[in-house]
């Protein structure tokens, strides 16, 4: 996911934003806010909706057409391969420009968690309204509040008794959760890495990746990931790692992505996927190092939150308009999620940002800030408070309600 936002750009504390003027003129896009990464990610997380929403209604002729022209992958799962691309680029930068490991550490969690323990107390809540006929027996039962306080934590719970059974993807609550465990994950591997020299010194990346390749070739460094499913996408996030480490001595032009995209076009086989990937690859970095005009540069980075949004938001549109086909489906949840990926963004994931990073350059947070910075903790209070004291009555009174309310078996 993509789930790495700020780092795209300069903030308070980067050593680039000290630059003299002259330097930062020659330095590369990776290291500047002068390109179109955040662009992509918004498309991307937009694409992942899109994607799903040929899974998540009841069976129409019409079909993704990415799957459609190569049926190895869809659009969605594409859009999570060019999340990991981008993600290995700017975590590695992160890295990079960080004072030390801890600084390091503590952005990646400031990052990933406060928006999570939003959108578990976020998603409880619409799940009362929108997906139970007893919303306040759902509320005062544990059920809503463990799904809430496991994905704060990134424990992932998938599903709730009662929530979305009827649903042509039955019972799934946030399909979309189960890349951030793999992408943290990944994080620490950016961090082993940086500590062993590996970001800064090329000849001991390429032994380290070489390493890595040899595991992954064998299974065993998706067992430390996730699972194979994520394959396409880790090699994704070590390409764009890569990417960082040699940004100065190999560039992508338009003439790579052209001669890749017709090698793609003229293979078949393992070769023809090997091919299409990198053609990915290289269309990514090549459209992100462009420099947009002022009026096309993303200022708000809302991606994060709308891939965490849409797959609930999906499923609730799906309860109540089964048969309104995918492009209905899509348009709905896209501007749900991003109706509430703005205030996450202005709340919660842009306050913890900037106050981490502050924190690292020894500025604490101005005084209103913490009232924004109490906001994920609270909902994580809350959603452990109704872990511990929630009434098994009301749980039960749900579940009948939800029982009743069941379509009954063909």
């Amino acid at each position: 996911m993509k789930a790495d936002c700020l780092e795209t750009g300069l903030v308070a504390g980067d050593v680039a934003v000290r630059k003299p003027q002259a330097v930062a003129a020659a330095a590369h896009p990776f290291d500047t806010r002068d390109n179109a990464f955040d662009l992509i990610r918004l498309v991307a997380a937009l694409a992942v909706i899109y994607g799903h929403a040929f899974y998540l209604v009841r069976p129409t002729p019409a079909r993704d057409p990415i799957a459609v022209l190569f049926p190895f992958t869809y659009s969605g799962a594409l859009a999570v391969d060019v999340f990991f691309l981008i993600s290995g680029i700017f975590v590695t930068r992160s890295f990079v420009v960080s004072r030390n490991p801890l600084a390091f550490a503590a952005k990646r969690m400031a990052r990933i968690f406060p928006a999570l323990a939003l959108f578990g107390a976020v998603v409880a809540v619409l799940l009362a309204l929108f997906a139970t006929r007893a919303p306040l027996d759902f509320l005062l039962s544990p059920l809503p509040w463990v799904y809430a306080s496991n994905t704060a934590v990134l424990k992932i719970t998938y599903k709730i008794p009662g929530v979305f059974e009827a649903n042509t993807l039955a019972g799934v609550i946030s399909g979309s959760l189960w890349t951030l465990l793999a992408e943290f994950r990944l994080y620490v591997l950016v961090l082993v890495m940086g500590l062993l020299g590996a970001l800064t010194i090329p000849a001991r990346h390429i032994l380290i990746l070489g390493v890595i390749i040899a595991f992954a070739a064998n299974g065993k460094f998706f067992e430390f990931v996730g699972d194979a499913r994520v394959a396409p996408s880790v090699f994704m996030f070590l390409a764009g790692m890569a990417s960082y480490v040699y940004r100065h001595t190999i560039p992508v032009t338009l003439l790579h992505v052209g001669t890749l995209l017709a090698t793609t076009l003229m293979t078949s086989g393992e070769i023809h996927k090997l091919c299409f990937y990198a053609f990915v690859y290289a269309l990514v970095i090549w459209l992100g190092c462009l420099r947009l005009p002022a009026a096309l540069r993303i200022r708000n980075d809302y991606s994060y939150g709308i891939y965490l949004y849409a797959f609930p938001l999906q499923q609730i549109f799906a309860l109540h308009l089964p048969d309104s086909g995918p492009y209905l489906n899509f348009a709905l949840s896209a501007v749900a999620a991003i109706c509430c990926a703005i205030p996450s963004w202005h709340l919660v994931e842009k306050p913890w940002i900037h106050s981490v990073h502050g924190a690292v350059a020894g500025r604490w947070p101005e005084r209103r800030q913490w009232l924004y910075l109490g906001i994920p903790v609270l909902c994580f209070a809350v959603a452990l408070i109704g872990t511990q004291f929630g009434s098994p009555a009301r749980e039960a009174a749900y579940l009948r309600a939800q029982q009743v309310a069941a379509p009954a078996a063909p």
